[in-house]
């Protein structure tokens, strides 16, 4: 019976400094980690027009951190019908 309580604090220990750990790392929602790479992808909210009003929406960016270019994410279907997926630059940042 001692054995099995042993066993059980140690792992429990384990696992809550596991947990204490992911805690410390956690991030906002549009924040990433920092890395040593060119280009950071990122979620932001934004204005756009949907059917003549005015709204807020959030969308996936991509942004050069060299030169400071952005270009947002965009997905639907073109007017042959097949899918597509694509960043496009956003003029006047």
């Amino acid at each position: 019976m001692k054995v099995l309580r042993v066993i059980g604090l140690i792992g429990g220990l384990g696992f809550l400094s596991h947990a204490a750990g992911a805690a410390i790392h956690e991030l906002e929602d549009n924040q990433l980690q920092a890395t040593d790479h060119r280009y950071q992808i990122f979620i932001a909210e934004h204005n756009a027009i949907l059917n003549g009003k005015a709204i807020t929406m959030k969308s996936i960016f991509k942004i050069d951190l060299e030169t400071g270019t952005v270009w947002r994410y965009r997905q639907g279907i073109d007017s042959k019908g097949k899918p597509y997926e694509e960043f496009f630059e956003v003029p006047n940042q």
